[in-house]
């Protein structure tokens, strides 16, 4: 059977359109960034889940949401009170007291708006390495975000964060305990 005239015109429009709009939304998506993982010194901390680097780079931390915008879905009571973000922006100068930080990307570097995103890893004192975004939810300053596109295993990790700061009743949970 053979489609003639409008619809089978229609049909084929349609049909391209989807398939150029599917890709573009997966380089979208996942569209590479010309900066490499590595060491990078911070100039300034722009908000709670925000940096900028010396390079003028600015990253967004991967994994969290600032403590002014809605509460995750992992977040039981709804109600918290959504604390100002200097208790986060104050939090991540003091962690990054030193400047210099490692980036580090997930499958998902570029978010929806194009911002890049990326865990920040900071050495401490006893030779390791600790996690930005991490401490910033174990800090109650910072919400784990549990529908951004970081990897399970990090996703874990955020999670117990979120935990570990909801049972001590730090920062935003203060109020629910």
């Amino acid at each position: 059977m053979r489609f003639r005239g409008r619809p089978a015109r229609f049909a084929l429009f349609i049909g391209l359109g989807s398939i150029v709009a599917t890709r573009w939304w997966l380089t979208a998506v996942s569209q590479p960034h010309n900066l490499a993982e590595g060491a990078y010194r911070v100039d300034r901390v722009l908000s709670g889940d925000r940096l900028e680097l010396s390079n003028q780079t600015r990253i967004r931390l991967l994994g969290i949401r600032a403590p002014d915008r809605t509460p995750s879905t992992f977040v039981a009571n709804s109600e918290l009170p959504a604390s100002d973000s200097s208790a986060a922006i104050e939090f991540a100068r003091q962690f990054l007291t030193g400047g210099e930080v490692r980036l580090q990307f997930d499958r998902t570097c570029i978010d929806s708006r194009g911002e890049l995103l990326a865990y920040v890893w900071v050495d401490d004192t006893r030779g390791g390495k600790r996690l930005l975004n991490e401490e910033l939810v174990r800090a109650g300053v910072m919400w784990f975000d549990p529908k951004s596109r970081c990897s399970a295993p990090m996703k874990r990790r955020l999670a117990r964060a979120a935990e570990d700061a909801q049972r001590a009743g730090r920062g935003l949970w203060a109020s629910a305990n």
